[in-house]
């Protein structure tokens, strides 16, 4: 897990099936899931990224979706989403502290219920400009720094902006749809919880068993 391998490739290295290579993962899985940043300090980012809903591996659907297409087609020359899509906030701050969520929509509420306690009061939070970060910045009471899309402006002066969010999205977005092939929309929760271990830098192979064995 620590070096992101597929199921087939880990069940191959590990001598185990492939069926015993998916429970242990999603056993370890379940495990991470939960373990997260409580806190984010200095100057914070979030932003959102979306995902297909994916009901990967499930049995018993009527039609396979075919993988691959446009997420969007035109219907009158309008185009109108093909797909639905699962909105992930992720939140970060410059220290490498990661909180993030599965959000049911993406409103203020959902923004609120998984920053609710995260962020201090008048802590800078760099942001794209859009209603619900207006809400909960005032809700939580921080500082919002927006960054408007068709100004063409990336860094606000102080050096607030959202590339490390950005990034995060981009490793994220590759690791999941490229390495893995895609995940479950039921099981998003737990990839994120082991795509926060991967990206700690400072986790070896001996402190990840450690911290699973203190559970």
């Amino acid at each position: 897990m620590l070096a992101g391998m597929s199921l087939r490739k880990a069940a191959r290295h590990c001598s185990i099936s492939l069926d015993t290579s998916f429970h242990f993962r999603h056993c370890l899985m379940s495990l991470l899931a939960e373990h997260k940043s409580e806190h984010l300090e200095g100057i914070v980012e979030i932003d959102e990224t979306f995902f297909r809903l994916s009901h990967k591996g499930q049995r018993g659907m009527k039609k396979a979706r075919k993988r691959g297409g446009s997420n969007c087609y035109k219907k009158n020359g309008v185009k109108a989403p093909r797909i639905k899509q699962v909105p992930v906030l992720i939140a970060c701050d410059r220290q490498g502290n990661i909180i993030d969520g599965v959000l049911t929509r993406l409103s203020g509420d959902e923004l609120y219920r998984h920053l609710n306690g995260c962020i201090k009061p008048g802590t800078p939070l760099c942001a794209d400009a859009y209603l619900a970060h207006e809400w909960v910045a005032k809700k939580l009471k921080v500082v919002l720094k927006e960054l408007v899309n068709y100004s063409k402006v990336a860094v606000l002066e102080g050096g607030f902006h959202i590339h490390h969010v950005n990034g995060y999205h981009s490793t994220l977005k590759r690791w999941i749809n490229c390495t893995l092939c895609g995940v479950a929309t039921k099981n998003l929760t737990r990839y994120l919880g082991w795509r926060r271990i991967l990206s700690d830098d400072s986790l070896s192979k001996a402190s990840f068993i450690e911290r699973i064995a203190g559970y």
